[in-house]
C-alpha cells in the first residue's frame, strides 16, 4: 500500500500538511499558511527585504518571492539542496534561479545571512523554515534590527513558547489572534 500523508484535524477540516502545492510545486504548509502570509504581508508595507532558511522543493519560496516582487522587496532563500521550483515556467520567468541559495545556514552561508539580517534595507522579514527552528532562531534573532519581523513554520510541532526563551527579550509575538483564527502553522514575532 503506498504511504499517505497524515491526517491532521477532524471532519470538514482535514489537511494534509505535505499535501499543498503551489504552481504544482510541493509546499510542506497549509493553504491557511498562504493566506496568513498575505495577511501578514499586507498588514507590514514597511518590510524592506525577507530572508527564506529553508526551501524545500521551493512551493512556498515561489509564492513568497511573487509576493516580494509585487511588494518590491528584495527576497533570499537558502537550503543545502537546489529546488526543484527553479526549473518551472513561472519560477524561469521570474528568475527564481537567483534567489535560492544552495549552502549550509551556519555553514558556508552564515555571514551572508548575518550580512543580510544586518543590511540598511530595514526592516528585515526573517522566515525560519529550515531542519532546526529553535537554533535558527536563537542563532539569528540577535542580529535583526529592532522592528525588524520573524517568522516560524511549524507552530506547536518543531517550535514553541520555550524555543524562544533564549532571546525573550529581544521578542514579542504578533499576529496570534490571525493565525489562530485560520489554522496556521505559522507564527511571528516583532523584534524590539
Amino acid at each position: 500500500m503506498p504511504w499517505t500523508p497524515p491526517e491532521v484535524g477532524s471532519g470538514d477540516h482535514v489537511r494534509y500538511l505535505w499535501g499543498t502545492y503551489f504552481l504544482g510545486i510541493q509546499s510542506v504548509q497549509y493553504w491557511s499558511d498562504f493566506m496568513v502570509w498575505d495577511k501578514f504581508l499586507s498588514a507590514h508595507p514597511e518590510i524592506g527585504s525577507m530572508v527564506e532558511l529553508g526551501t524545500g522543493r521551493g512551493g512556498l519560496s515561489l509564492y513568497l518571492y511573487l509576493e516580494a516582487i509585487q511588494r518590491e522587496f528584495p527576497f533570499l532563500t537558502f537550503d543545502t539542496a537546489p529546488a526543484e521550483a527553479c526549473q518551472t515556467p513561472v519560477a524561469k520567468l521570474v528568475g527564481m534561479s537567483s534567489v535560492c541559495i544552495t549552502g549550509d545556514i551556519f555553514g558556508d552561508c552564515h555571514k551572508r545571512i548575518i550580512t543580510l539580517l544586518t543590511s540598511p534595507t530595514q526592516p528585515v522579514m526573517l522566515f525560519c523554515d529550515d531542519g532546526d527552528k529553535p537554533k535558527e532562531f536563537r542563532t539569528f534573532v540577535p542580529y535583526l534590527k529592532p522592528g525588524s519581523l520573524i517568522a516560524v513554520h511549524d507552530w506547536s510541532t518543531e517550535f514553541g513558547s520555550d524555543d524562544t526563551l533564549p532571546v525573550k527579550d529581544m521578542v514579542e509575538e504578533t499576529f496570534v489572534a490571525e493565525s489562530e483564527a485560520i489554522g496556521s502553522m505559522t507564527r511571528f514575532y516583532r523584534r524590539i
